[in-house]
């Protein structure tokens, strides 16, 4: 398709393209998901660097933008009818027109200020296809966020992710309801960048510049390594946490509340009451966020070995955290603040922090928890350098485990995409303000993750359904190895293991040669690789590398 790269270009900076006011679309589709195999593989070279899974929670609400601004453009929509659909959406405060086909649509969109696209593209695969050709086309649509309505909408997000700045879907059956909580999410998501977008391109005047403005020095040990990835390793093989298990295989599966709560993160009696008190006064998309916060920084406290009390502490300190997010802030709680174009962002979320220590200090008379509250606001804002006492690692695991949270289920559920980059800012040393024990905590917490998700559902239906390579997988788990060789799952491999035969990808390509010897550089990218493409595995190597 031509144009992909500008709306690569689009997708980071949108742009207005001639209409006044934030636009938005959203579109409707009823299509199965292999209509869009071809269309995925001629954009996945496209979408290799720069992809987010968009989706909506109910519990997103309009924010400070009136339904009023914005006016809904209806096309070609079968049940309900046009005008039922306009009735019920005016009755919510929208203004609703009705256009007659793709012509229409693109006038309508431009002349009227903030519109909000409605589509649907009918039942047919090929007429499915052609109504995303045009809407990925159409050089005007380029820059609108795109919310996907109807059956099995979800396979179609990754693919319009790679077109248009927001894209959300809400599945059928649905009501009007489900239809507004999506349009309240994308215009949520939208407003948020183009704010984002003004602060950076923001220029700060010399003279307002403070020392707080700066991170505070990093931990001394990242000093005595010029390679993170190798500081990384070291302190996974020095405190024999290679083999041990995290728990993150569960981690992929927890986008439901009830499947959490399963999990009995909570603790039992009236401390425990008394979290779950605080923690109900959260949505629902910021209740599973802390409880999966919860749950990570209790699996790797557990693996390094801290004493029961504190790892209740820190179980706590998540819920608490909370307390600094209620209302409209609660967006704050899925904003990327380590962005190095994020500095105003990291400092409000400082400065909610500790508003919140107080609130759980002095409403929830807890002290000793409102202090520990406000060292993570400190270090969230780079006020203070990680030391080796107890509270700072306490603070430094709750501040690294919610912020790759935030990012691993910012649209509500697993993005092993999410989880690819994340690695990559490990390895090159972009969250160096963590402990680096956490830090490497958190690099075996999600490379287990990302070895127990199904990533080749992000592969086109043909291929990961192709009989061949579906025997070859099954054949190297099953086939018994040879004489001097041993399998090893993607999460334990090690460095210094050597390949005793080549590692392929589900596809049939051959990702690493044989004979090879692993670092901890190829390590990181094996395991970022995984994330975004299927791999065979286990990883089979020689013995004597293995001992």
């Amino acid at each position: 398709m031509h144009g992909l790269l500008e709306r690569r270009e689009a997708f980071g900076r949108p742009q207005r393209l001639g209409v006044s006011g934030p636009l938005l679309c959203v579109a409707v589709f009823g299509i199965r998901s292999e209509s869009y195999s071809e269309i995925a593989l001629r954009m996945w070279e496209v979408s290799a660097t720069q992809q987010r899974t968009a989706s909506y929670d109910t519990v997103y609400g309009m924010r400070s933008t009136s339904k009023s601004d914005y006016e809904l453009i209806l096309y070609d929509i079968p049940s309900p009818s046009p005008e039922q659909l306009r009735s019920n959406l005016q009755s919510k405060g929208f203004h609703v027109h009705v256009v007659a086909d793709f012509g229409q649509l693109v006038s309508a969109s431009q002349r009227i200020d903030n519109p909000v696209l409605v589509v649907d593209t009918g039942e047919e695969q090929d007429e499915a296809v052609r109504h995303i050709r045009q809407l990925i086309d159409e050089k005007s649509l380029q820059a609108v966020p795109l919310v996907l309505i109807g059956r099995d909408v979800d396979v179609s997000e990754r693919i319009l992710n790679q077109s248009f700045p927001v894209a959300a879907a809400v599945s059928r059956p649905c009501t009007t309801n489900d239809i507004i909580e999506g349009i309240a999410y994308v215009i949520r998501t939208w407003e948020t960048k183009r704010r984002d977008k003004a602060a950076a391109e923001t220029v700060v005047p010399p003279e307002s510049v403070t020392p707080q403005q700066t991170l505070a020095p990093q931990h001394a040990l990242y000093k005595e390594y010029t390679n993170v990835a190798e500081l990384l390793f070291n302190l996974l093989q020095k405190n024999n946490l290679t083999e041990k298990v995290f728990g993150g295989h569960l981690y992929p599966t927890l986008s439901h509340e009830e499947r959490i709560q399963r999990l009995e993160i909570l603790p039992q009696g009236a401390e425990g009451e008394a979290l779950r008190v605080v923690h109900s006064e959260g949505g629902k998309w910021t209740r599973c966020h802390l409880l999966r916060t919860a749950f990570i920084a209790d699996r790797i406290a557990t693996a390094l070995q801290f004493p029961d009390k504190q790892r209740l502490t820190i179980k706590s300190l998540c819920l608490y955290f909370g307390c600094a997010f209620r209302g409209k802030d609660q967006d704050l709680l899925w904003r990327d603040y380590a962005k190095s174009n994020a500095q105003l962002l990291r400092k409000e979320i400082c400065s909610r922090v500790k508003d919140g220590a107080m609130k759980v200090a002095i409403d929830h008379q807890q002290p000793a928890l409102g202090n520990l509250l406000a060292l993570l606001g400190r270090l969230i804002g780079g006020e203070e350098s990680i030391k080796e006492e107890e509270s700072y690692l306490s603070a430094s695991l709750v501040m690294g485990c919610e912020l790759a949270d935030r990012i691993c289920f910012q649209s509500g559920f697993w993005s092993p995409r999410s989880a690819y980059h994340l690695l990559r800012r490990f390895k090159s040393g972009k969250l160096n303000e963590l402990h680096p024990m956490i830090l490497a905590s958190l690099m075996k917490f999600l490379s287990e993750s990302i070895a127990a998700s199904p990533s080749a559902l992000l592969l086109p239906k043909a291929i990961r359904e192709d009989p061949k390579l579906l025997e070859e997988a099954r054949k190297l788990r099953e086939e018994p190895v040879g004489n001097g060789e041993a399998k090893i799952p993607l999460n334990s491999l090690e460095p210094g293991m050597r390949l005793s035969r080549p590692l392929r990808a589900f596809d049939g390509k051959q990702v690493l040669s044989e004979d090879l010897v692993l670092d901890e550089d190829l390590i990181m990218r094996i395991w970022q690789l995984a994330a975004i493409r299927p791999l065979n595995a286990p990883v089979i190597i020689t013995k004597e590398a293995s001992s």
